[in-house]
């Protein structure tokens, strides 16, 4: 197209936009067409002639664009409304035009300086740490996803990190939510293109039945979620990096044959595998009924965040935690009702309780020889008090791979949060070469 063309036909576009603009008050909030109509009005066979751009872009404002919600309409309330500024419009226009891949350094260089530079604008803002990372996105639907499980349960998917890296999916242990984690996968996200999500019931996720809660189905969840990542977001290796009860659930997962993860990196999974020996059986077992008692004892409602970070700072297990992890595990594992007079669990006790209770029972049928990829196992120190998961015997680690965070407790990645990348960095590669090459 000659410049001269390109300048009358862009001309046109611009006047349309600001007729629009001007005349949007007096328009309706929402117009819509019968499907028979728009097919009598715009189905037709492909031409065989070309037609004039000026003449496609006239019928498409006046036959196409009309029949749709306007939300930038000062009286639309049905959806989610927006207002689009004018430099906002004209930098889609220069975006369209200039055509970039914002992928990677390589091939977009000045835009990816940018993003950081907005990112870490609003890391400030926030107040996270400088450790934070992050990348823009063209809306909420392009970072997270609603995955739709078997018995219709809505599990929320959220992405972060460098969309150039391969997948690393993330989850939590019994009774947390996956935010919590958050000192420990933000370190991950300037090489891997990371994906979080809570098991149902919890974090992000509405609470459901609590007959469904259950490990069998979190098992099936896991692999539901990973399937939707690949959906929507894309196809490539996934590394499953996973703590505690979402570490069990990630083994039995592997086992069933599912095949949703190139290789796993547990953070003190609870597993008792058969040749365990049977000292390390009874403590096990042990502290499960512990914990289910701890469990339905639970205090479910508090006053403020700032309570709930104040009883846990004051309990011996969490005397090991990062300053401020506290108050982001309150943030997260409470929420607010009642018009934020008072905060309750996310997930109720009696649920945390039921799977505490499933515990021991499926810790004990984990067969690592079956085990379909590499794994690694990180845990807590063996001889730390409140160490949560029993020392594993000789035999075991050796077919485990197994490695411990030394002085740390259960709760490893947020008290040692850079020992733990770096011990899981040893295992799949800086890049996750190590596990991927295969």
């Amino acid at each position: 197209m000659a410049p001269e063309s390109m300048r009358r036909l862009v001309n046109a576009a611009t006047e349309a936009l600001i007729e629009r603009a001007g005349g949007l008050n007096d328009a309706k909030a929402w117009d819509g067409e019968f499907r028979e109509v728009l097919k009598d009005r715009l189905g037709s066979l492909p031409p065989e002639d070309g037609r004039p751009a000026e003449e496609v872009l006239t019928q498409v404002v006046r036959e196409v664009l009309p029949f749709a919600a306007r939300s930038d309409h000062p009286r639309f309330f049905g959806f989610v409304p927006s207002l689009p500024t004018w430099p906002g419009v004209v930098a889609d226009h220069l975006s369209a035009g200039f055509n970039i891949n914002s992928c990677t350094w390589l091939v977009s260089s000045g835009t990816s300086q940018l993003e950081l530079v907005v990112v870490d604008w609003r890391r400030g803002w926030i107040g996270y740490p400088d450790t934070a990372g992050g990348l823009l996105t063209t809306g909420g639907s392009a970072a997270s996803v609603e995955a739709l499980v078997a018995d219709g349960t809505v599990i929320v998917l959220r992405r972060h990190g460098n969309p150039a890296g391969p997948w690393v999916v993330l989850s939590h242990a019994n009774g947390l939510a996956t935010d919590a984690h958050y000192p420990f996968w933000s370190l991950l996200t300037d090489r891997f293109d990371v994906v979080v999500y809570d098991f149902r019931n919890r974090g992000w996720n509405a609470v459901g039945a609590l007959d469904a809660h259950a490990i069998p189905t979190f098992v099936d969840d896991m692999t539901q979620a990973a399937r939707a990542i690949k959906l929507h977001f894309g196809h490539k290796p996934a590394i499953g990096v996973f703590h505690s009860l979402s570490g069990q659930t990630a083994v039995l997962e592997a086992c069933s044959g599912a095949g949703s993860f190139a290789a796993l990196v547990l953070f003190d999974p609870f597993i008792c595998p058969p040749g365990c020996h049977q000292g390390h059986r009874e403590r096990l077992r042990n502290t499960m009924g512990r914990m289910v008692d701890v469990a339905r004892r639970r205090r479910e409602r508090f006053e403020t965040e700032a309570a709930f970070a104040q009883r846990l700072s004051g309990t011996p297990a969490f005397g090991l935690l990062r300053p401020g992890v506290f108050d982001l595990m309150a943030r997260t594992t409470l929420r607010a009702v009642d018009g934020a007079s008072e905060y309750v669990l996310r997930c109720p006790r009696e649920y945390e309780a039921r799977v505490a209770e499933q515990g021991y029972q499926y810790a004990e049928t984990v067969r690592v020889d079956a085990l379909p990829c590499p794994v690694k196992v990180i845990g807590s120190d063996p001889v730390a008090p409140h160490s949560f998961l029993p020392t594993v015997a000789m035999d075991e680690i050796m077919v485990l791979n197994y490695d411990f965070v030394p002085d740390t407790t259960h709760f490893l990645q947020l008290e040692e949060p850079e020992l733990c990348v770096d011990a899981m960095l040893d295992f799949v590669g800086e890049d996750g070469e190590l596990v991927l090459a295969g």
